[in-house]
C-alpha cells in the first residue's frame, strides 16, 4: 500500500463520515440497495416474505427521508453562485445553477408535503 494512505479505522471512518457528501453518498448506496432489493423481491426473484418486504421497505423510506434531509439548505449555496456566474458572463453555469436551485427547492416543498408538515393544493 502506499504509505500517504491511512488504514481503515474508526477514526478516519467516522472523519469520513463526518463529511456532509460522504455521509450522503453512503445514505444514497443503502437507499438504491434497498430499491434494489425491493424490486427483485417483487419480481419473485428473492424469496418473497412479507415481514421482509415490510421492513426493506421500512428502511427505504428512513433512508429516503435521511437522503432529502441531507440535501436541506443546500440551495442556498446555489443563489450566490448563480449571481457570480450571471456577472461573470457564464450562461451556462448560471443556468445550470439556477435550475438546480428550483430543483432543491421543489424537491424539498414535495418532501416536506409527503411527510404532512405542509399543507394544500399539490403543485
Amino acid at each position: 500500500l502506499p504509505q500517504n494512505l491511512e488504514t481503515p479505522s474508526a477514526p478516519v471512518v467516522g472523519k469520513w463520515l463526518a463529511q456532509t457528501d460522504a455521509g450522503l453518498s453512503l445514505v444514497r448506496a443503502g437507499h438504491n440497495s434497498c430499491r434494489l432489493m425491493l424490486g427483485l423481491h417483487a419480481t419473485g426473484r428473492l424469496p418473497q416474505s412479507a415481514e421482509r418486504h415490510a421492513q426493506l421497505a421500512a428502511l427505504f423510506g428512513a433512508l429516503m427521508h435521511a437522503e432529502r434531509t441531507g440535501r436541506l439548505c443546500k440551495e442556498v449555496v446555489t443563489i450566490p453562485a448563480t449571481q457570480q456566474a450571471l456577472v461573470a458572463g457564464d450562461y451556462f453555469n448560471a443556468a445550470n445553477k439556477a435550475l438546480t436551485t428550483v430543483f432543491l427547492g421543489l424537491d424539498h416543498y414535495a418532501w416536506l408535503r409527503a411527510i404532512k408538515v405542509l399543507q394544500g393544493e399539490p403543485l
